[in-house]
């Protein structure tokens, strides 16, 4: 019936920002991100993630890499 189990409280909805895992990959990037170029190589910053822009059967996608400068 009614009320059957635990109640939503809105305080529970807590959320712990984590780092981006290196090889992740994204179909796309917001448009904050900045493109930056390091050795010659074409970068995307953002949020302090560095990102690659590869070709994946036709489609754009856009891979974590390490920080490209350390």
């Amino acid at each position: 019936g009614e009320g059957d189990g635990p109640e939503m409280i809105e305080s529970d909805h807590n959320y712990e920002v984590v780092a981006t895992p290196i090889g992740v990959t994204v179909p796309y990037l917001p448009e904050e991100a900045d493109e930056v170029e390091v050795n010659d190589k074409s970068y995307f910053v953002y949020e302090g993630t560095y990102y690659q822009q590869f070709i994946n059967d036709g489609d754009t996608i856009y891979m974590a890499v390490e920080d490209p400068r350390s």
